[in-house]
């Protein structure tokens, strides 16, 4: 049995430390980004890049790269001209480069989108060519397939909430809008839009203080929507993180009916039915606005190693008393599942040692080991796995920035930077 069938059910949840990333970072003068939300963020190879967005005291116009090799921050200082300092824009990579559109405190004409060289360290504005292009906007939603840029929906000044959907050719650099059949997605924005094969996924949103907990599917092979059917789920939910891997839909966090949200949903593409994923650890606090990517398997370890680090990880003690009230719900408070029933991987980059346990007879031992795999669903013995974390099946989300009631976001803090490993 695959660790993807059993990790996917628990999400471990890790905090990197402002610290741990000024540690890191040592090399740039540990310069870290300030704390925001409705930011703009995307991968581009070995780099998590980041770009505007918004706190309390301030709206941003900078850029930052997140190195995936050393875990380290880079402020890049372009000599061009650049966008103005934006909040709920939308940020993409291809082909080296970063592209960005709408936001606030942007013009509404044929300026709205701006393409940032990664290799030449430029920025420059998209000149429209023809007539047809989608008006400025916020709190919308861009995704790529292939080459080309989709953007849905998202709010206009003195028009209200949009549902129009418009494509960008990134080889022509030209714009057109999709003109669906039968019924669409109604108004809406912060909402999520994600890209599985040919389709693309809506899901939630708000508009004029209504919420949506609606799931839609665009084929775009035959350019028709379709609203699915879902079983279970968060329901209503906006300004929530999703990503999609593996067949499935991962969500965290949002708002609904005002309140900040924290929990952690899973939806089954082919079967539409939604769950709840445990996370037995500590988790992040209820958020939203944030962003979410998931860590490519080459940089797995980088990764892992800066959440191993002593100012980054510091609930390690409390790891096994967590995990057996959350997972094992043993008959004494005392009892905690030994080392080897995890994956020697990830124990070991976690730092969790033996002697730290306590001394429990082997009959113990076995009888929580196996409620521990049983509460896994496994018959198999797979945690006997090498000490390569290339070799483990796990998957690494990592969620930057947000805000939220417990975590109100100051200029004077450094982005907040949670990693879950599935």
């Amino acid at each position: 049995m695959s660790l993807d069938r059993i990790c996917f059910k628990i999400w471990m949840w890790f905090q990197l430390s402002e610290e741990s990333q000024a540690i890191l970072s040592s090399s740039r003068e540990s310069k870290l980004p300030p704390n925001r939300w409705n930011h703009a963020t995307a991968v581009l190879k070995n780099s998590i890049y980041l770009f505007g967005g918004r706190n309390s005291e301030r709206i941003f116009a900078d850029l930052w790269k997140l190195s995936l090799d050393t875990v380290s921050w880079e402020e890049i200082l372009p000599s061009s001209k650049k966008p103005t300092a934006l909040h709920d824009h939308s940020m993409v990579a291809w082909n080296n480069s970063l592209y960005v559109f709408g936001g606030g405190y942007l013009t509404f004409g044929p300026g709205c989108l701006w393409i940032f060289s990664t290799e030449k360290q430029h920025w420059r504005l998209v000149k429209v060519s023809n007539s047809s292009w989608p008006h400025g906007r916020r709190a919308h939603a861009a995704t790529i397939h292939k080459d080309v840029m989709y953007v849905f929906g998202g709010y206009q000044d003195l028009r209200g909430p949009l549902n129009d959907l418009w494509l960008f050719d990134l080889h022509n650099e030209v714009w057109s809008q999709i003109l669906t059949a039968g019924e669409c997605p109604s108004p809406r924005q912060c909402h999520l839009f994600l890209v599985s094969g040919f389709n693309l996924y809506i899901h939630g949103g708000i508009s004029n203080k209504k919420e949506f907990g609606d799931l839609w599917r665009l084929d775009l092979k035959i350019k028709k929507w379709r609203l699915l059917r879902q079983r279970g789920g968060p329901k209503k939910l906006h300004s929530h993180m999703g990503i999609l891997a593996d067949g499935f839909m991962f969500i965290f966090g949002g708002m609904k009916e005002g309140k900040y949200r924290g929990k952690s949903w899973k939806l089954k593409i082919d079967t539409l039915t939604w769950e709840k994923v445990v996370s037995p650890l500590m988790t992040p606090s209820d958020r939203a606005s944030s962003s979410i990517h998931e860590v490519p398997k080459m940089y797995l370890p980088s990764v892992l190693e800066a959440l191993h680090s002593p100012a980054s990880f510091l609930q390690v003690p409390r790891i096994f008393s967590s995990l057996s009230s959350s997972v094992l719900q043993p008959r004494s408070t005392d009892r905690v599942p030994r080392v080897s029933s995890l994956p020697n991987a990830l124990s070991s980059r976690l730092g969790i040692r033996r002697q730290s346990l306590v001394k429990r007879s082997t009959a113990e031992e076995e009888e929580d080991t196996h409620t521990f795999r049983k509460s896994l669903k496994t018959k198999e013995s797979v945690y006997s796995l090498e000490n390569n974390v290339n070799a483990c099946d796990f998957k690494c989300f990592l969620l930057l920035g947000g805000v939220g009631e417990q975590e109100c976001i100051r200029s004077s803090s450094s982005l907040s930077i949670w990693a879950a490993l599935l």
